[in-house]
Formats: structure tokens, sequence, C-alpha cells
């Protein structure tokens, strides 16, 4: 599995290596192969995750250069999630907290759209699990229109339960 090399502005950078320092988590580009990514599919009627309590913290957007960012946690400086537009392609990230070395499946849930991601490790960064996604990506669109939230479920890690605001849909309206 291959990695994509995007390059980070130096501010994106210090967030993440400020959230990886303290454990706390972030993210940015990269889907591990060259196939394109999953194709969404219909969500289930499951709606268990609108039920889930949202997990605390706030959207933050950041406009770098080269890149443009919607950052999310309790501390905008140390994100567990963001959404990255740069380099052509918008990147879906979560940081662990801990050095991967390997990629792990990636769900997307909305309200309309279920998409299955491979996330893999961004070097230099390899606390960071990310994948890329086209900019005209259907679960984008998704994403930013669902039910007021989405949930984004890494293989390993805790689910996050994340608000549908704004920052979210600036940062995909930005790479179109």
């Amino acid at each position: 599995m291959k990695a994509t090399s995007l390059s980070f502005s130096a501010g994106a950078l210090a967030i993440c290596v400020s959230a990886a320092l303290t454990t706390a988590a972030c993210a940015n580009a990269a889907q591990g192969d060259d196939s394109p990514a999953a194709a969404p599919t219909q969500a289930t009627p499951d709606d268990t995750y609108l039920d889930a309590p949202q997990t605390p913290g706030t959207w933050e957007y950041e406009d770098e250069p080269g890149e443009k960012l919607a950052l999310f946690g309790e501390n905008p400086r140390q994100p567990i999630f963001l959404v990255r537009c740069g380099d052509g392609a918008i990147a879906l990230g979560r940081v662990t907290g801990e050095e991967q070395t390997e990629a792990r499946a990636m769900r997307v849930v909305t309200e309309t759209v279920t998409s299955e991601l491979v996330a893999g490790p961004v070097p230099p960064m390899p606390f960071i699990l990310a994948a890329d996604l086209d900019p005209n990506d259907p679960l984008l669109d998704a994403m930013a229109i669902t039910k007021g939230r989405f949930a984004i479920e890494v293989e390993g890690l805790e689910p996050l339960y994340l608000p549908a605001w704004t920052e979210v849909s600036r940062v995909i309206e930005d790479c179109r």
C-alpha cells in the first residue's frame, strides 16, 4: 500500500505535531493505494449514530497557504479530526496518538451515504491516519448536509460523532 505525498503548511504541521505530542488527534491526507476510494453505498436504516452523544469539541476553519482545514476538537491546537483541502484532493483524517505502520479501515456514516475508505499513515507524521477523496465525491456532500452530524469510525479507535457545521462545507467548497 503506497501513501500519497501531500505537503503540509508549517501551521498545519505544527497543529498535528502538537496533537500527537499530547496524544490528541489530528488528520491530513493519504489514501494508501492507487485504486480509487470505495464507492459510497446507500446508508442503512441504522441511525444509532444519530442517538450517540456528540463527540466533545467544535470545528475551526484555517486558511493556510496551499491548504484549507476544518479542525475538530476540544482545543483547536489539538484537533482529533480534520478535513483538509490541498493538492487537488480532500483528506479526511484522524490522529491516533501513536505511530501507525499499516492502513486501517475508515467508515464514514451520514444520513444518506455510508462509505468504506482506507486510511493510511501520513509520512512524516505516522501518528496520522488519513484517506483522500476527490473533491466531487458524493460522500462529501452527504457529510455537509446530513441530519446535523456524521460518524467517523476507524478500525481500533473510538468512533467520532461530529456535527456537520459550516467549516466542513467551506473546506469542501474551497476545493471544488
